[in-house]
């Protein structure tokens, strides 16, 4: 029998994201709670969160922009699940000036066959499910954001809600501050392009995107 309170909470987000198809994806994810297989999915406890950059496969930027990684967020179901999985949240840029768009998909829980690198951060509390992940990014209205002109700005919205999980107690500052540091830099693929370990990564300068919503604060 689900628990009133948080199916209450799922429906108020599902009702927010399918009226907003213009800035989320779902067609890999469901808030269906009528199939047992999606609802204990939902259930299922978030035991920590991973910051994860793809490889950029040629290792080239553009004429203005020096090469950068894509990165994504990943929340991870508790090792004691019956079925261990991921919940990838992806804010992709539009066209130029057009709100960005956070995907959603459940994946199997392993590595990415691309990333090159992940910053991992352990949550705080031990019953929070995706839910209570998803209330934080839309109370701080983090889905009215724009990219840079250069379509740049994934790694300046995961810092903002790194700080938003924060402020909200689901993470500790530190591991926060750890995923931060990561994100500032280009994450080289020394399998495939040689380079030695302590020289595939470097700084790069974070291109900042816009966030228009009423109280979308940056922390």
């Amino acid at each position: 029998m689900p628990d009133p309170d948080w199916l209450e909470r799922l429906n108020e987000i599902k009702k927010h994201v399918l009226s907003n198809e213009d800035r989320w994806g779902t067609s890999q994810f469901s808030f269906r709670v009528d199939r047992d297989d999606t609802y204990l999915a939902l259930r299922q406890h978030i035991r920590n969160i991973r910051f994860v950059a793809a490889r950029n496969p040629d290792d080239q930027g553009t004429n203005t922009v020096s090469a950068t990684n894509h990165w994504t967020l990943f929340f991870d179901t508790s090792a004691d699940a019956s079925v261990p999985s991921s919940t990838e949240v992806d804010m992709c840029p539009n066209e130029p000036g057009e709100p960005g768009m956070i995907v959603l998909e459940r994946k199997a829980c392993r590595p990415l066959v691309d990333q090159v690198h992940e910053a991992e951060c352990l949550v705080l509390e031990a019953d929070a499910t995706i839910v209570d992940f998803l209330e934080v990014i839309l109370k701080n209205e983090r889905d009215k954001y724009i990219f840079s002109p250069n379509s740049e700005g994934c790694r300046f919205w995961l810092t903002t809600v790194a700080g938003d999980f924060v402020e909200a107690g689901l993470i500790r500052a530190g591991d926060a501050e750890d995923a931060k540091g990561a994100l500032k830099k280009y994450w080289k693929d020394p399998k495939k392009l040689g380079y030695e370990p302590d020289s595939a990564s470097e700084e790069r300068t974070m291109d900042k995107g816009v966030f228009f919503g009423q109280h979308a604060a940056v922390r």
